[in-house]
């Protein structure tokens, strides 16, 4: 279906730590893919991809927003953190050829959490989250216990260290977050 193989050689040439980080995404995706019946190939394409953008500073992800006309809100396109997620969906569907909007969504929502996300968008949110070379974060073990227990649950607990996080920061929080985890302890 994808050239994986073809993926991984375009991201070799990239920085070393960053590989390194989606090689690890990845194989946390699959594992999570496997255990939650979410689609391994796409995953793995998703995985891969899904700091494409990472590489960009703000002011250049600000001038990518504007080149390809995103509509989104002021808050992402000015948190890098945020908008590397939806400008790096833009160029992996122009560079690559990947019209795929399962996989396009999960990166843009890798980012910065949405009320309608997906359980394979929540699967790619986490495995960025937990894969092993971010083991040394205060709360990656009790996180990674809960995602391997139940996807839900896991997802609350990442919801609450990252606007946890943000407040100790003093920064704003993206809305979206708070509604998905609304949204999750309603449905327990």
């Amino acid at each position: 279906m994808y050239n994986i193989e073809k993926i991984i050689e375009e991201l070799k040439n990239n920085d070393k730590f960053r590989f390194k980080h989606s090689i690890g995404v990845m194989e946390t995706a699959i594992e999570l893919s496997e255990l939650y019946n979410a689609d391994v190939e796409r995953m793995k394409v998703a995985a891969l991809l899904h700091d494409y953008a990472k590489m960009y500073s703000n002011e250049e992800l600000r001038n990518l927003v504007k080149t390809f006309d995103l509509d989104l809100e002021p808050m992402i396109i000015e948190i890098k953190d945020l908008c590397h997620g939806p400008v790096g969906a833009e160029l992996i569907k122009r560079e690559f050829g990947i019209d795929d909007e399962i996989i396009l969504n999960a990166i843009r929502f890798h980012t910065f959490a949405d009320r309608n996300m997906s359980k394979f968008d929540m699967i790619l949110y986490l495995a960025d989250l937990i894969e092993p070379n971010r083991r040394k974060f205060k709360g990656y073990h009790k996180i990674k216990r809960l995602v391997y227990k139940d996807l839900e649950e896991g997802m609350i607990a990442a919801l609450n260290k990252s606007i946890e996080y943000i407040i100790k920061k003093n920064e704003q929080i993206y809305v979206e977050s708070i509604l998905l985890r609304n949204k999750l302890l309603e449905k327990q």
